[in-house]
């Protein structure tokens, strides 16, 4: 009986411990809420996500999220993230995310391992809801976040999730895409991840504009064939292939969403060590549209001039895609956003908000024009 007894107290310990390396923060169990799981039909993925494992399914890049419809009247939100760059990790950047209720203005708020259980929305009236998520820092900075499951009130249930738009946008880029800086007040103010917010830029404000579903490839600091430091390690289009940029990676399947329009936004970090030459700029950039191609033979590319280079490098880097453009007998367009300066700067000399809604007026405009 004592040995029985002894093992007993053993597989309970194993089994608590078990429990305890699953869950980043184990939680006081509340049978007093409903728990929907990751793998629930009706919750509505946004951008790329890593569902290798279903119940604790991944996302990294800008605006990756979720969108839901929902019975009132509350609902909590299990999310964690944790960083997965040396930079990140040595600052201790932190992550946010933003939801939007109602079609309410977006509010953030802060996701890490400590931080898990959000309460978003409490004393709703006793109806359907809609919501939408969306992650605000780039990957480099606010790391990846896992979802862990959804907290409705006693016997309320998730619905249909809301649509989006039936125009589908992909946005490949770099700081600028990201928001990095964007909510500065100067051109000199330090950045951090408070001052970074994804959909306050010109891709986003673009897809909201064109009532459009869009996804957003970006990292600050990376060019198409070398990147801000002058280094040629792994530039953008080798990020591109994934559901997660960093860590352990994972290829996205190509075929789960296919843009109608690619908008790429890409240039500004070749040219931070000076003027590049034209074929090693412009032959890299011309095999990445063709990489494309061939994954999205029909969707339109739509390459866009950098609001952060002016002078000599921004009328080249113009030019430089002008002759990228003329390669392409079809489906490849130029169109060339303001540079900054007359609207002000945010953190580190990126554009601020102001120039990102100009920026995303004139792109908006563009593309209603292509009628694409």
């Amino acid at each position: 009986m004592k040995t029985t007894h002894k093992i007993t107290l053993i597989s309970l310990a194993l089994a608590a411990l078990n429990t305890a390396c699953m869950l980043p923060n184990p939680l006081t169990v509340d049978d007093t809420r409903n728990l929907i799981e990751p793998d629930h039909p009706q919750i509505g993925y946004l951008g790329r996500w890593d569902f290798s494992r279903p119940l604790s399914p991944r996302c990294a890049w800008t605006a990756a999220g979720l969108a839901l419809q929902f019975e009132g009247p509350d609902l909590e939100l299990w999310l964690d993230a944790a960083p997965t760059t040396a930079e990140a990790r040595r600052k201790n950047y932190k992550c946010y995310f933003a939801y939007s209720l109602d079609g309410g203005p977006w509010q953030s708020f802060e996701v890490s391992r400590q931080n898990n259980r959000h309460v978003i929305a409490t004393g709703l009236t006793d109806a359907a809801h809609t919501i939408v998520f969306r992650k605000l820092t780039e990957a480099s900075i606010g790391g990846t976040a896992t979802l862990r499951g959804i907290y409705l009130a006693t016997g309320k249930k998730l619905l249909a999730p809301p649509a989006q738009g039936a125009k589908k946008i992909l946005f490949i880029g770099d700081s600028i895409t990201c928001g990095y800086g964007i909510l500065g007040d100067s051109a000199t103010c330090n950045f951090s991840p408070e001052t970074e917010h994804g959909m306050f830029t010109y891709a986003a404000l673009t897809a909201r504009a064109l009532q459009a579903d869009f996804q957003m490839m970006a990292i600050s600091g990376k060019g198409i064939y070398r990147n801000y430091g002058g280094d040629k390690k792994r530039p953008m289009p080798g990020y591109f292939p994934y559901s997660l940029p960093f860590g352990k990676k994972k290829k996205w399947n190509t075929a789960n969403w296919t843009p109608d329009i690619i908008c790429i936004n890409l240039g500004t970090n070749d040219f931070a060590k000076g003027i590049p030459d034209q074929v090693a700029f412009t032959l890299p950039y011309r095999q990445f549209i063709q990489h494309l191609r061939e994954s999205y033979p029909r969707s339109a590319i739509v390459l866009l001039s950098s609001p952060m280079l002016s002078g000599k490098a921004g009328t080249t880097h113009v030019t430089y895609l002008d002759d990228i453009a003329a390669q392409f007998t079809t489906g490849v367009y130029r169109c060339n956003l303001s540079v900054q300066g007359p609207l002000g700067y945010g953190c580190n000399y990126h554009p601020n908000q102001p120039q990102q809604e100009l920026n995303g007026r004139e792109l908006t405009s563009f593309l209603l024009q292509l009628k694409l």
